[in-house]
């Protein structure tokens, strides 16, 4: 049940709130300027880049078909994805990976040499091909991962039945959803779509919404799992804090599970120790003309199969509906 929740709180906004993404394809103000290299003196610069994971070893209940992304076309993608990155113009490469453990760094070090072939991971595939291109002499883990969610009901999955109930049906339909998403758009364009606000509310509050009712009296599993994950988030944040302390004019780049980036966004958004700065100015985007031309034609379909004539074709216009607001619209920019 922990490794369900963990996965769907990590896709379910992607594939929930590409209907939402229109209103959200121009990165907010967040009082930084447009450009890569300008902030207020004195102020480190901090953005914050969601995944999923590259390297998904299908472990979990229900699993991200993330395909293999060593074949030639997605390194093709990566290697543009991290070209737009760059123009970020990192200092430090924050990355997800236990932050006591310095076995990856030796990792990048021998990569710098020549010596080690890159796997399959987000935190090789983007960080260490990034902190190469920008000259960096090492890369950051900033993970804590033996603070674990670990969210077990227990006795209690009888009586919350129908809410874990409802958790499994979310995590069997969105999973299928993203498995088709990510077969047909490139690797930039999604985290393009997972790395705006409303993904990471949809995220943060599927731990409100499922998990935090789960509880009764002095047994309260939801509860001590929520305060899990904001701890360990709260470390992740700590260790990135320690990069730039006593420091300015440095700008640190998170690349982390979707999963944390919405929590560290909500710690950040309260905090001014950095300056944040919208990742999506550093992200392709969806070609939106195209979207809004297949909603105006599902519209006349929907119409046009609603009149009693084709009142035995409905269910086809309820399946075009349902494509065109669940993210099947996203076309190639």
């Amino acid at each position: 049940m922990k490794k369900l929740f963990f996965l769907i709180a990590t896709v379910w906004p992607c594939w929930h709130c590409f209907s939402q993404n229109n209103a959200a394809a121009k990165p907010a103000n967040t009082g930084t300027s447009s450009k890569g290299d300008s902030f207020p003196s004195g102020k480190n610069s901090i953005a914050l880049l969601g995944m999923y994971h590259f390297d998904n070893p299908n472990q979990d209940n229900f699993n991200i078909n993330s395909d293999n992304v060593l074949l030639n076309k997605r390194q093709v993608e990566i290697e543009a994805l991290v070209n737009i990155l760059a123009k970020y113009k990192p200092t430090h490469i924050a990355l997800e990976f236990n932050a006591a453990d310095s076995t990856l760094d030796l990792k990048y070090q021998q990569y710098l040499k020549g010596n080690y072939t890159l796997g399959a991971s987000e935190r090789e595939q983007l960080g260490f091909r990034l902190a190469k291109i920008s000259g960096h002499r090492h890369i950051y883990p900033v993970d804590a991962p033996d603070i674990r969610l670990d969210f077990d009901p227990g006795e209690l999955a009888v009586d919350y039945g129908p809410l874990l109930g409802q958790l499994s049906k979310t995590g069997n339909s969105v999973v299928t959803g993203i498995n088709e998403w990510l077969n047909k758009y490139t690797i930039g364009q999604v985290l393009a779509n997972m790395n705006t606000p409303q993904f990471d509310q949809l995220n943060i509050n599927l731990y409100y919404q499922y998990l935090l009712p789960i509880g009764k009296g002095n047994i309260q599993p939801g509860l001590e799992a929520v305060s899990r994950w904001y701890k360990r988030n709260l470390f992740i944040l700590h260790h990135i804090m320690k990069l730039t302390e006593n420091k300015t004019g440095n700008r640190v780049l998170v690349i982390f599970g979707q999963g944390h980036t919405a929590m560290l966004n909500q710690f950040l958004q309260y905090s001014d120790v950095f300056v944040q700065e919208d990742i999506r100015k550093y992200l392709p985007t969806a070609d939106y003309k195209q979207v809004i031309i297949r909603r105006l034609y599902m519209i006349v379909c929907l119409f046009w199969y609603s009149t009693p004539k084709q009142a035995d074709t409905s269910a086809k216009a309820a399946a075009f509906y349902t494509a065109g607001t669940t993210g099947k619209t996203f076309q190639a920019a």
